[in-house]
C-alpha cells in the first residue's frame, strides 16, 4: 500500500521522442479554470482597447485648427538647419580633391 501511494504521488511523464508538445504523441496540457479566466480577461482587455481606439482623440473643431501654428515652427526649424549647414564644410568629391592636390604640386614645381 505504501509503495502504491508513493508511485501514484510521482506521476511519470510519457516518454515522447522529439518535441514534447508537438506531433502525434504530444503531451497535451489540460485546460484549467485559471487559463480560461486569463483568456477571458485578455479578450475583455482587447475589447476595451478597441473601444478606446475607435473613438477620435480630438474633436472636429480642435483637429481643424491644430495646425495653425505649425508654419511658425517650420520656419524656426528651417532657420536652425540653415545655421547648422552654414557651420559645416562644403561638400566635395574625390575629383575636386585630386584637382586641388595636382594644383598644389604644380605650384611647388614652379618654385624650383
Amino acid at each position: 500500500m505504501q509503495l502504491t501511494r508513493l508511485l501514484c504521488y510521482y506521476q511519470h511523464r510519457m516518454k515522447v521522442p522529439g518535441l514534447l508538445y508537438a506531433g502525434k504523441n504530444k503531451l497535451v496540457k489540460p485546460v484549467t479554470v485559471e487559463k480560461k479566466r486569463q483568456a477571458l480577461n485578455q479578450l475583455l482587455l482587447q475589447k476595451q482597447n478597441h473601444d478606446i481606439l475607435s473613438r477620435p482623440y480630438l474633436s472636429k473643431e480642435v483637429s481643424s485648427g491644430h495646425t495653425k501654428n505649425s508654419g511658425q515652427k517650420l520656419r524656426r526649424f528651417e532657420e536652425i538647419i540653415a545655421k547648422r549647414k552654414h557651420k559645416m564644410l562644403p561638400h566635395c568629391s574625390y575629383e575636386t580633391e585630386i584637382r586641388r592636390s595636382l594644383e598644389l604640386r604644380k605650384g611647388w614645381g614652379s618654385i624650383k
